[in-house]
């Protein structure tokens, strides 16, 4: 993550579009976004038949800019299609999991 990296070298986004705006440079009149580092992490592999079932009550339960974050991705040369989602410590995947599952038997 750029904010990440930013921070490790001892700047942030606001400082550099203050800077580039010194030099001349056009800028949008929008406040750069903030690092925020992730609160723990944990991940989750699943079958593709899972995948669209608990991302919907992800996104659901934590939509974008909520305060716990996540984010999806697939193994594209899995012959068997699981993908892996990882989230924040706040959110228990495992209990959402058998959530998506137990509404999809309903």
């Amino acid at each position: 993550m750029l904010g990440g990296l930013l921070d490790g070298l001892g700047t942030s986004a606001d400082a550099i579009v203050a800077e580039l705006r010194r030099r001349g440079a056009q800028v949008p009149e929008v406040a750069a976004p903030t690092y925020r580092p992730w609160r723990g992490s944990h991940h989750l592999d699943i079958p593709a038949a899972d995948w669209e079932p608990l991302l919907a009550l992800l996104r659901t339960e934590h939509p974008p800019g909520s305060p716990w974050r996540w984010g999806f991705n697939y193994f594209a040369d899995d012959a068997d299609h699981h993908g892996r989602v990882h989230a924040e410590e706040g959110i228990d995947l495992l209990a959402l999991l058998a959530a998506a599952k137990q509404d999809r038997t309903i």
